[in-house]
């Protein structure tokens, strides 16, 4: 491990290999803390876990996405999908975001990002929603509950304009430094997802 790491970090990348039954020394650990470390911001040691478990997937491409975070997501759907219309706009928020996840994960796409497990997680936040990968393919997710939310313009243009996407260091602030790169170099498709209850 580098010495430029606190403690906690070392201990949470270590937690990472172990999960991922990978080897500190083995060629895929190398990669894969190559990419931890180019995380932008300080972190929680729980958020960071999560972060290097779902970067260690993208170094060993695992095939199936729909791990324990899906399970989360995909039971917070259910619980709220008949209450969610009288919820605040920030619940909905949070559960468009959390459906789109889950409709997406279980489709094949894998997802990039740090995703979301409650209804309360991210208020406030102007980023971007998702981002997945299937086939080679990059895809910029915006989710909106259905008949409650538009896209915004911002200071960068509109969401899910280039400018959007790529201004105010969103990419670097949804994923790690070199899959922002890799997305800039290779391209992406947009999806806005509109979600309903039904």
């Amino acid at each position: 491990m580098k010495e430029t790491f606190a403690t906690s970090n070392t201990s949470v990348v270590q937690q990472g290999f172990t999960s991922l039954n990978l080897a500190a020394s083995s060629d895929a650990a190398n990669s894969f803390f190559a990419l931890f470390t180019q995380l932008k911001k300080p972190l929680l040691d729980n958020e960071a876990t999560k972060k290097v478990v779902e970067l260690g997937k993208v170094v060993n491409g695992a095939g199936s996405w729909m791990d324990e975070v899906f399970d989360i997501q995909n039971s917070v759907f259910n619980q709220n999908k008949n209450i969610i219309a009288n919820m605040s706009s920030n619940h909905k928020g949070a559960w468009g975001e959390i459906t789109t996840d889950a409709y997406l994960t279980e489709k094949g796409f894998q997802p990039l990002h740090l995703r979301k497990t409650a209804l309360t997680d991210g208020w406030g936040e102007t980023g971007i929603d998702g981002i997945f990968k299937k086939d080679g393919q990059y895809y910029i997710i915006e989710a909106k509950y259905t008949g409650h939310s538009t896209l915004n313009t911002t200071i960068d243009g509109k969401q899910l304009s280039n400018t959007w996407i790529e201004g105010s260091s969103r990419l670097e602030n949804a994923v790690d430094g070199l899959i922002a790169a890799d997305i800039i170099d290779k391209g992406y498709r947009k999806i806005w997802t509109k979600v309903a209850p039904d």
